[in-house]
């Protein structure tokens, strides 16, 4: 079938972007700027050279990922040229998340600017954004009045965790412009690679302090809505994307983005 040929000429060019063999020459005096930081150390290798294979190899597979399929035809039903779509590459320290976040400071669904959605999970952000089975704690905020109301209790079945030891990770996160053409947002298409394999655990519930804390939750929650707004007055007013963590009970703010709003 032409879906079946679609799909096997995909894995065909994630299997040649991954085999590339060095990185060019610009990226290649980045990794051993990152690398010489004491990079060999945080990923628990012997040397410089196996800590960039490791970043190397983790940039690969972010590149590789604009060819998947559900990506692929996410492009090809909105009318996207392929030409349009630029993919780079952020490498950043895996934070040892307690719980992770996403805010749009405007809320999704209804396009109303006066009401921040958040979602929150237990572990890292690729829990919050894979396919696991269940939903987020999600919940939206109004700006004028600071008030919470809780959307969804979080029923994940299990959360991604940082690599165990002493060491830690570094992430390669996808970063295209697909927030910027129009009609059309690509956050979650593309993949986000630890250049150390992380923990996938199951969540037990009972002991989640976003489900049984109700006072820890309730400042938690607030704490993220501040966070929204001081956000976007940094950026003019313009409504952002927010994606975040929290270590040590502290909020961790990991990048920010225009936020895309489709008008209903």
């Amino acid at each position: 079938s032409d879906h079946s040929k679609t799909s096997a000429a995909l894995a065909e060019i994630r299997s040649t972007v991954e085999a590339l063999e060095g990185p060019p020459a610009s990226l290649l005096a980045e990794l051993k700027e990152t690398a010489a930081g004491g990079l060999k150390e945080i990923l628990g290798v012997e040397d410089d050279d196996a800590a960039m294979d490791r970043l190397w190899s983790a940039v690969k597979t972010v590149w590789a990922s604009k060819w998947s399929d559900r990506a692929f035809l996410s492009r090809k039903s909105l009318g996207v040229p392929e030409s349009d779509l630029v993919m780079a590459t952020l490498l950043m320290r895996l934070e040892r998340a307690e719980q992770a976040f996403v805010l749009h400071t405007a809320n999704p669904i209804t396009g109303d600017k006066g009401e921040v959605w958040g979602e929150v999970v237990e572990g890292l952000g690729e829990t919050l954004v894979g396919n696991e089975r269940g939903r987020p704690l999600a919940f939206k905020g109004c700006k004028k009045t600071g008030s919470i109301e809780i959307l969804s209790f979080p029923s994940k079945a299990t959360a991604w965790k940082a690599p165990d030891g002493e060491g830690g990770s570094y992430m390669a996160r996808s970063d295209s412009n697909g927030e910027d053409l129009e009609d059309f947002a690509g956050a979650g298409l593309y993949e986000s690679v630890s250049s150390v394999k992380c923990v996938q655990q199951p969540v037990d519930y009972s002991e989640s302090r976003l489900t049984w804390d109700f006072e820890w939750r309730r400042k938690a929650l607030s704490a993220l809505l501040s966070l929204s707004l001081l956000v976007e007055e940094e950026e003019g007013g313009v409504s952002q994307d927010v994606e975040g963590c929290l270590v040590n009970g502290e909020i961790v703010l990991l990048q920010a983005r225009t936020q895309v709003i489709h008008q209903h």
